[in-house]
C-alpha cells in the first residue's frame, strides 16, 4: 500500500512530496491465522481458573498468547457456555 501527500516547506513555502509504504516490519511473524477448539479453549479456560494459577505462563506453556488467554476467560466469566444436559 502507499500514500502519497503533498507538505509545505516550512522555511521555503514550497511542496515536497512525500511517499509511504506500508507494510511489514522485518522480523514479524507471518503465517495463518490459527483457529483454537471449543475444547481447547475450555480446557485452557479451566486450568487459567485454578487457584494460584499463573495464567501468562500458562499461556505460554500451551502456545497461546496471555492476552487472547485473558480474553477466552473473560468472555467464559461474562456469559458461561451452557452444558449439554442442565437447564
Amino acid at each position: 500500500m502507499s500514500t502519497t501527500s503533498s507538505t509545505p516547506m516550512p522555511t521555503t513555502g514550497g511542496f515536497q512530496l512525500v511517499e509511504a509504504f506500508v507494510g511489514r516490519l522485518d522480523g514479524a511473524l507471518v503465517g495463518k491465522r490459527r483457529r483454537w477448539s471449543d475444547v481447547f479453549k475450555a480446557q485452557a479456560v479451566t486450568a487459567a481458573l485454578e487457584p494460584g494459577v499463573n495464567v501468562s505462563a500458562l499461556a505460554c506453556r500451551l502456545g497461546v498468547s496471555p492476552p487472547q488467554l485473558f480474553g477466552w476467560r473473560r468472555a467464559f466469566l461474562v456469559e458461561p457456555p451452557a452444558r449439554p444436559g442442565i437447564l
